[in-house]
């Protein structure tokens, strides 16, 4: 189950679209919408995962309903995956961000 579109997470203003929608909604114009990537890189899977329960409220919520077998399977999984992003000794996950802005009228 989806969390609530209100709900604070990583995402959840990722929809296409939403950010300029809210943009025109506040009454700004000359809107512009652009993405830039990095890579986002962490010494370590534990790293990551630190990184990921500490800003990511849905990833949160759903170890939280997890028992802690489930949860150490989750995140056995989860280094497991990251290690075919490990390069030069750290872990390195391509990144984007996307940057709206406007102008008061």
């Amino acid at each position: 189950m989806p969390p609530p579109v209100w709900m604070p997470g990583v995402f959840r203003c990722s929809a296409p679209g939403f950010l300029p929608a809210l943009f025109r909604e506040a009454g700004l114009a000359d809107i512009g919408e652009r993405s830039i990537s990095a890579d986002l890189i962490h010494e370590s899977p534990e790293s990551y995962w630190q990184f990921m329960t500490d800003i990511a409220t849905t990833v949160c919520l759903g170890l939280a309903q997890a028992d802690p077998e489930a949860q150490s399977l989750i995140r056995s999984d989860v280094f497991q995956m990251l290690g075919r992003y490990e390069h030069e000794g750290a872990i390195r996950l391509r990144s984007t961000a996307t940057i709206v802005s406007g102008t008061r009228p």
